[in-house]
């Protein structure tokens, strides 16, 4: 089952990547808080999936879900690197239903991250970040 959700979680991934590149710098964010939701499914989902913000700036995952996850860097992704060069990786605690964690933003770049829960089910999201 394992190998099966990485798989799944691999090519969402590489989805968010494609999906993220294509949007090019996209529209920048007032916001700065990335929900987790449930989406129906047995699995739950990052709200908004791609998030545009300025460096410098501190984006909020709060979990609305029913289930706890922990937020991380991920590894590169279809050969491409899932943060920025100068970048360093990044994990919440596990969060429980209500839970917020925040990180700051201070290397312009792409970073793809994902969540993970008990059973290793995995979500991936993305954060542009650019330059004001």
């Amino acid at each position: 089952m394992r190998t099966r959700s990485r798989t799944r979680a691999a090519a969402a991934a590489a989805a968010v990547l494609l999906a993220s590149a294509a949007a090019g710098c996209g529209e920048r964010s007032a916001a700065s808080l990335v929900q987790i939701v449930d989406n129906g499914t047995t699995m739950a989902a990052f709200e908004p999936a791609v998030i545009v913000v300025e460096t410098d700036t501190e984006v909020r995952w709060r979990n609305t879900s029913a289930r706890a996850y922990a937020i991380m860097t991920i590894d590169g992704v279809a050969g491409e690197p899932a943060i920025p060069a100068d970048a360093e990786a990044w994990a919440s605690e596990m969060l429980q239903p209500g839970d917020v964690f925040a990180h700051r933003f201070d290397v312009p770049g792409t970073y793809i991250y994902g969540s993970a829960d008990e059973d290793d089910v995995q979500m991936i999201g993305t954060v542009r970040v650019v330059d004001p």
